[in-house]
C-alpha cells in the first residue's frame, strides 16, 4: 500500500519545544513512503539546530533555511511549489500525528477523483502535554466545478 509517495510540508518559525515531538511523530508513521520540505521562517530558538540533526539524517527530505515569509500562506505556496509528489500532506511545526495518519488518509484520497483532501478529527491538548477538547474539521466542502 506504500507505493504513493507523500510529502510533508512543514512551515517552521520558533518550533521549539515542540518541534521534536511533531518530527518524531512523522518518523513513526506506518506509511513509510514520505518525504518532508520543511521551510524555516527566520528561528531564533534553536529550531534550526533540531531540524538538522532529523533532516535528512533520521527523515528523508530537505530543508529550506534563511529565507523567511512572514505570510503563512505564502510560506505553504512556496512548499507546494517545491514537493515533486502528487500527494502532500500538510502539517504545522507543533502538531503531533497519529502514527496511522498517512496509513488511513491515503488510500482515501485516491480512492475518488472527486476528493481533494482529507482531514480528521484533532485532539487538542494544553501546553503541559493535558488533553483539552476533540476538534473537528467540516466533514465535507462543495467544490465549483468550473474552477481549477
Amino acid at each position: 500500500m506504500n507505493k504513493e509517495k507523500v510529502t510533508w510540508l512543514i512551515p517552521v518559525k520558533n518550533g521549539m519545544p515542540f518541534l521534536t515531538q511533531c518530527l518524531q511523530s512523522i518518523k513513526n508513521q506506518t506509511y513509510t513512503n514520505f518525504e518532508v520540505i520543511i521551510w524555516d521562517n527566520g528561528s531564533t530558538d534553536g529550531s534550526i539546530e533540531e531540524l538538522k540533526k532529523w533532516i535528512p539524517n533520521k527523515i528523508p527530505g530537505k530543508l529550506i533555511l534563511n529565507n523567511p515569509i512572514e505570510n503563512l500562506g505564502e510560506c505553504r505556496k512556496l512548499l507546494i511549489n517545491e514537493s515533486q509528489t502528487e500527494l502532500i500532506a500538510l502539517i504545522d511545526c507543533d502538531d503531533v500525528n497519529h502514527k496511522n495518519r498517512l496509513e488511513y488518509q491515503v488510500p482515501i484520497i485516491l480512492s475518488s477523483k472527486k476528493i481533494a483532501g482529507v482531514g480528521s478529527y484533532m485532539k487538542k491538548i494544553y501546553e503541559n502535554g493535558k488533553f483539552k477538547k476533540y476538534g473537528k474539521l467540516p466533514s465535507t466542502m462543495q467544490l465549483n466545478q468550473t474552477q481549477h
